[in-house]
């Protein structure tokens, strides 16, 4: 439901303004008008076969940091300190299946714009002839990427994406603790009302410090052939060409996703903990 906004999240953050549009609304009304519905959903098989086994490596790993930091998986009885770093450490391990499977995303999300290296990409691998289907389209674009750079490429934005998912899933744990705390009273079981508050909350937090990395590894990922590989050096063109602004294309269609995304996660995970015995 919510990949619509996740493809029109990656073309703003694309940087092609004035062909994919300067704003939310017009990136939308674009890409209805030269692609239709169908083109709402490009790149929505990486995430659905790797949503499953990133979301079960990042709780797994999260509550097995958090054993060895606190001592046992229960959370609620950890300072924030050790919440934070548990987060931070399923971040780090995360990132080994998030960084290839976002890489194909995003090149199946941008192939369409036109007269970049992205759609060089599509065309020569066949990504853009019809009747390919959501499953051919992936392949060939894995193939090309592969026959780009070898395996190693698949892993092209890996220190980005190393970065963003390390910092945002310390924040992302320790602001929904945070905020969970505040709104329990002392001695009290969470509410779900709670739980949705402080999963929205976290939801929220988390991108604030980790967009501008977020834009330069989709920006890197793209494939443009005017786009440095480094961070540093891929950040400062886009502040020199595009401002401050640049590092925050995007960043709305992001929130709008992420309060709801956010909010029924942690609900379903802490029914799952409260199953689970102790």
């Amino acid at each position: 439901a919510g990949h619509p906004l996740d493809v029109v999240k990656t073309r703003l953050q694309s940087g092609n303004g004035t062909r994919v549009g300067a704003t939310a609304a017009d990136c939308f009304r674009k890409l209805f008008v030269k692609e239709g519905v169908k083109g709402f959903y490009r790149g929505i098989l990486p995430p659905i076969v790797s949503n499953a086994p990133v979301s079960a490596c990042v709780f797994s790993s999260y509550g097995w940091a958090l054993r060895l930091i606190h001592g046992n998986e229960r959370q609620h009885e950890a300072s924030l300190r050790e919440v934070t770093a548990a987060g931070f450490a399923s971040g780090v391990v995360s990132s080994v299946i998030v960084s290839p499977t976002e890489l194909v995303k995003v090149r199946l999300q941008t192939h369409s714009h036109g007269g970049g290296p992205a759609q060089a990409m599509a065309s020569g691998s066949g990504l853009g002839k019809a009747g390919l289907g959501v499953v051919g389209e992936t392949y060939q674009c894995v193939r090309q990427i592969v026959k780009e750079g070898g395996l190693r490429n698949l892993f092209r934005g890996f220190n980005q994406t190393l970065i963003r998912e390390s910092l945002s899933y310390a924040c992302y744990f320790g602001s929904y603790e945070a905020t969970l705390r505040a709104v329990t009273r002392e001695g009290e079981d969470p509410t779900t009302l709670g739980i949705l508050l402080a999963g929205s909350v976290s939801g929220m937090v988390v991108w604030g410090p980790v967009y501008p990395i977020d834009v330069v590894k989709t920006r890197i990922q793209a494939c443009k052939s005017s786009t440095p590989d480094g961070t540093w050096r891929c950040f400062q063109k886009i502040l020199t060409n595009e401002g401050v602004g640049g590092l925050f294309r995007g960043f709305s269609t992001t929130m709008v996703r992420a309060v709801p995304v956010n909010a029924i996660t942690f609900l379903v995970f802490e029914q799952v903990q409260k199953s689970l015995p102790k």
